[in-house]
């Protein structure tokens, strides 16, 4: 009868032991989570803060430019581990050809009027990983906002065949791509969508400045680097009356249509 009692004692003794330890483990697990939470809310607000949005809101009143600036990728002021060479490729005499996958290039410049600036990228992808182009872009030293560190300059690829495929069994399967080296401009801008897709709006100051660019990854070739002042896309109206005017006359023949799945060109 003793022996049982003590069994019963020790096994309530226990639990209330393995109760105290989960009780403590769960708040304890608790606070950790929540500490951790406060700790990724309170990046979140640091990078929030340092962000486009927050760039674009701080300088929402400053003009947009009337001046056009184009930088010659040859003429650039200096360059860090880039191994950049400039020669002859494709058709452009003095092209900047980047081989290296990484370092930095920096341009000077001056400008005339305290502004905001898109900024296009004349350049074309050299044979690499086929994956998208990552620049970084500084202004005098420091990224103007944290996502100015990685924008996305795609490459353009082609179907290997023209003629939707189909296996033994009739099911339509993708063709090989083959990649299509072409000179392109584009703009540095939002690339994953948080800001509309939009080109990113620099504030420059009226006075001299430098422009660096930091290869992230993969090689490209660059003709020029151009700022200029709002890209904004005009409505159909204006261009339809544009196009009018202009002498131009609506189609009236037959209705061309192409299939989605076999374009002509895609990045």
């Amino acid at each position: 009868m003793k022996y049982s009692a003590k069994r019963f004692i020790s096994a309530a003794m226990s639990l209330l032991l393995f109760l105290h330890l989960s009780c403590n483990g769960s708040v304890l697990a608790s606070s950790q989570s929540n500490a951790q939470s406060g700790e990724i809310f309170d990046n979140a607000g640091d990078m929030q803060d340092a962000d486009y949005a927050a760039y674009a809101r701080e300088n929402s009143d400053e003009p947009t430019t009337t001046e056009t600036i184009r930088l010659e990728a040859s003429n650039f002021l200096s360059q860090d581990g880039a191994d950049a060479v400039v020669r002859e490729y494709d058709g452009v005499s003095q092209a900047l050809v980047w081989n290296s996958m990484s370092g930095s290039i920096t341009w000077e410049f001056t400008v005339s009027q305290t502004a905001l600036y898109e900024i296009d990228l004349c350049y074309q992808a050299i044979k690499g990983k086929d994956s998208a182009i990552d620049l970084g872009l500084k202004l005098d030293g420091a990224f103007p906002f944290s996502d100015a560190s990685s924008c996305k300059f795609s490459r353009v690829w082609q179907d290997d065949s023209k003629e939707i495929l189909k296996d033994e069994q009739g099911n339509d399967y993708t063709p090989g791509v083959s990649e299509v080296y072409a000179w392109q401009t584009a703009s540095f801008r939002d690339s994953k969508g948080y800001y509309g897709n939009k080109p990113y709006r620099f504030l420059l100051t009226e006075g001299k400045h430098q422009l660096t660019l930091i290869c992230n990854n993969e090689c490209l070739a660059i003709e020029s680097i151009l700022l200029h002042g709002s890209s904004e896309t005009r409505s159909y109206e204006e261009v339809y009356a544009e196009h009018l005017k202009s002498g131009k006359t609506e189609y009236c023949g037959d209705i061309c249509y192409t299939q989605g799945e076999t374009p002509y060109q895609k990045s």
